[in-house]
């Protein structure tokens, strides 16, 4: 059965069989250099042993460079179609990408002052219910000093309940940028994603505390080992405010998702 390479439902592009037959002589070398191997010395003995072992290496790497040029000529005719399909597609998904990236960035920063401005109305919240528990917790112990146990015992309760109130919205004022801004439109829905960036304040000190090998890192070497150093501390679970490393900040940053 013939092989074939095929893209989607499109007709087959390449008859593999017919690559083999084009470029035989050097297929069939191949197969005797790779079947002589079985023959080699396993070691070196005699000079006859050297020779044969030294003809080996020198018989591969010369069919070996002949099949690679015949590989190079049946398939640059597909990677100059390649180039061509990505030529027609490539600048269009990248503008694409980019317009995409404008309401994104605009949904991110309406998404920043909403959290913000939730974040406050719930710290406000909670520090009102804190007072208006304090000012019930005292009105009870007031009635209770006057004997009456049972209108304390209900002014009382009504103290707890605004204390779990604002202990909520402590919590809601501390809580995940997600949670804060997740909104449904007709459109879709709209949430942030909370991720760790970093910024390389002092790139000497970063190079300094990888000793001799911090000469020969250039920039994006450091911010390549910075991303995997950030990474396997994201995988063991860890934020931003666990990640330390000499001249680099990491923090915290969210940005918008729509679904």
């Amino acid at each position: 059965m013939t092989d074939a390479i095929h893209l989607s439902n499109n007709a087959p592009l390449m008859d593999a069989e017919a690559i083999a037959n084009r470029h035989k002589a050097a297929f069939v070398l191949s197969t005797a250099v790779l079947n002589a191997e079985a023959a080699l010395p396993a070691t070196v003995e005699t000079d006859a042993d050297l020779e044969a072992l030294t003809k080996h290496a020198k018989d591969a790497a010369s069919v070996k460079k002949t099949l690679d040029a015949a590989r190079d000529t049946e398939k640059r005719p597909f990677d100059d179609a390649a180039k061509a399909v990505q030529g027609l597609f490539k600048p269009r998904l990248d503008k694409l990408d980019a317009t995409r990236k404008v309401a994104l960035d605009r949904i991110t920063a309406h998404n920043h002052r909403l959290e913000e401005q939730r974040r406050k109305e719930a710290a406000e919240a909670a520090q009102r219910e804190r007072e208006e528990a304090q000012r019930r917790a005292e009105a009870a112990a007031q009635m209770e000093t006057m004997g009456l146990d049972d209108v304390g015992a209900a002014i009382m309760d009504t103290a707890i309940d605004a204390e779990r109130m604002a202990d909520k919205m402590e919590r809601v004022s501390t809580g995940s940028a997600a949670d804060l801004v997740r909104t449904h439109t007709s459109a879709g829905a709209v949430t942030s994603a909370t991720e760790i960036a970093f910024e390389i304040v002092d790139g000497d000190a970063l190079r300094a505390s990888l000793g001799a090998l911090g000469a020969h890192f250039n920039q994006a070497h450091i911010e390549q080992a910075v991303r995997a150093y950030r990474a396997f501390h994201k995988k063991q679970g860890r934020g931003a405010a666990d990640m330390s490393l000499p001249g680099v900040r990491f923090f915290a940053t969210s940005s918008a998702r729509v679904r």
